[in-house]
């Protein structure tokens, strides 16, 4: 009989013939046969167990290429693996929204599928695909993106820009954090590109600013760990 094992599944079986030696050596022959067999049944229920739980994972859809940008009215593009023949895309509901269901404009073998956002949408984009068995880890479509500062030293009161994505969207407030104190932002001055910030009066001087950037939009917030000084 051939059965496929795991390295940790060997290292365990492994283990279990060693102390079936052990035993060997010190106990009556009676004992010896029952002590095997209960070693068999043990590494059965080892192996069925996590066998199904490798298959779970393995199961579990994963999308590693969407769009940064998304908004509604789009057609959304996700690569990945484990969608499965007959993926389920979920627009996850917010702010007490009923998550919906969106309807596949193509597909391509079970890595491959585009979606419309629905043109009704607002506020977070965030879908997350069924496979018919699991679901994926939720991916955001609209979230703000944080790359870097046209500064290398942020001061009190001292104005300077962030770069990135998703920064200031209509209908919503960005939120600037500066190492925990609340920034302002100069929104007459900012796009969905760009942030114009006066740093927050009350910072003590440190060599690493952690700047955490919120859309408002319900994505939550993107963290910009710098090596600019305060």
């Amino acid at each position: 009989m051939n059965i496929k094992t795991s390295h940790n599944q060997s290292k365990y079986l492994t283990y279990l013939v060693r102390v079936l030696y052990v035993n060997m050596k010190s106990t009556k022959a009676d004992n010896i046969i029952l002590f095997s067999l209960y070693l068999v049944v043990i590494f059965f229920i080892f192996h069925i167990g996590s066998t199904k739980a490798e298959d779970a994972i393995l199961d579990i859809p994963v999308v590693f290429n969407a769009p940064l940008s998304a908004r509604s009215g789009d057609i959304v593009g996700l690569q990945g693996e484990n969608f499965g023949s007959a993926p389920t895309v979920i627009l996850e509901g917010v702010s007490g929204d009923v998550a919906a269901s969106l309807p596949l404009v193509n597909s391509f073998g079970k890595g491959w599928l585009t979606i419309r956002i629905p043109e009704t949408a607002t506020g977070a984009l965030v879908v997350h695909i069924n496979n018919g068995k699991v679901s994926s880890a939720p991916v955001k479509l609209n979230a703000a993106r944080a790359y870097h500062l046209d500064a290398m030293q942020i001061v009190p009161n001292g104005a300077y820009r962030i770069f990135g994505r998703n920064l200031f969207l209509s209908g919503f407030t960005p939120t600037v954090m500066v190492n925990g104190l609340k920034a302002s932002v100069d929104l007459s001055a900012s796009d969905e590109h760009m942030l114009v910030v006066i740093a927050p009066k009350g910072l003590i001087a440190k060599t690493k600013a952690v700047i955490t950037v919120d859309n408002g939009n319900g994505t939550g917030g993107a963290t910009l760990d710098m090596l600019a000084r305060v």
